[in-house]
């Protein structure tokens, strides 16, 4: 759960991003997982989900490099993009915080190789991979299936 104030909004680094709507100190909480709140799905768990579903966690979730769960939030956090040299970090107790100070209105960014087993996918650095939009017309499916069980 995103624990600093921040909206949504246009992105220079790709569609949307999440902003700053306050300055955020160096070292600052800026996510943490929340239980009852957040999601987190075992191996056998993600496995027993649709392929749509799979779809939809890979392209707004993630598999966790650390513990090997799958991770979807749902709050905005979302909508952080990559930067190689992003303004918060995956910490070891896999809390997320301010790298550097962070000024209001800033994209807040995270390095996704530090946390994603699919970074590379994301990222479109693996040429086999899917283009964001054809992900995102095999994931809209999902999105519906996700709505109808109100988990959205």
């Amino acid at each position: 759960m995103i624990r600093v104030k921040t909206y949504v909004s246009h992105s220079p680094i790709n569609g949307l991003g999440l902003f700053a709507a306050e300055k955020i100190a160096s070292g600052a909480l800026v996510w943490s997982f929340e239980e009852n709140f957040d999601h987190r799905y075992t191996e056998e768990e993600y496995n027993a989900l649709s392929e749509s579903v799979k779809t939809y966690m890979l392209f707004y979730g993630y598999k966790y490099i650390r513990d090997g769960y799958y991770y979807l939030p749902v709050d905005n956090d979302r909508f952080v993009n990559h930067a190689d040299e992003a303004n918060t970090h995956d910490a070891d107790d896999g809390n997320i915080y301010a790298s550097r100070d962070i000024a209001e209105g800033e994209e807040i960014t995270l390095n996704y190789e530090e946390f994603d087993c699919d970074w590379h996918g994301k990222l479109g650095r693996n040429p086999h991979e899917k283009s964001q939009m054809e992900v995102i017309a095999e994931i809209m499916p999902a999105v519906e299936e996700v709505k109808k069980k109100g988990l959205g």
